[in-house]
């Protein structure tokens, strides 16, 4: 199946309850939990094309998941808590190719934008009960694209 992806981080933080998951990660593979995350870019004429493959180790795709591509803010406050915000990036038109076993992901932004620290990949799989009804929490994955695209 093949999406093109709007504004998703208004549905996820939306939700009450979160997990986000912050982790070093080698320069182009990450394994976490039950997926594989590879990035790879390259120059292109309008910018950096960026391709990234979601893999899940059990070989079964999560039925309530996101991907996408957007800026993601995070607020710290005094007391040790702290607040998320995000937006969509028009400028980045997300194709996303869903399969059994995998996701692919692609799109091509400036070098300006992908440079900018708040700019990010996130893969997000929402929590539901289980007669399926959806819970107020989902687990985020996030890669923040200027520690990964080739300058």
């Amino acid at each position: 199946m093949l999406l093109l992806l709007g504004s998703w981080f208004g549905a996820f933080l939306a939700r009450s309850q979160a997990m986000i998951l912050d982790i070093a990660v080698t320069p182009t593979h990450l394994e976490q939990g039950g997926f594989v995350f590879t990035l790879d870019s390259h120059p292109v004429e309008s910018g950096i094309a960026v391709h990234i493959t979601v893999s899940f180790k059990d070989g079964i795709a999560p039925k309530h998941a996101e991907a996408g591509v957007g800026r993601i803010i995070r607020t710290e406050y005094p007391n040790g808590s702290f607040s998320i915000s995000g937006a969509a990036v028009p400028e980045i038109i997300t194709k996303i190719t869903k399969g059994d076993k995998g996701w692919m992901i692609d799109f091509i932004g400036s070098k300006e934008l992908l440079r900018q620290p708040d700019l990010y990949f996130a893969f997000t799989v929402f929590a539901f009960d289980n007669d399926g009804h959806p819970m107020p929490s989902g687990t985020a994955y996030q890669m923040k694209l200027m520690d990964f695209v080739k300058p």
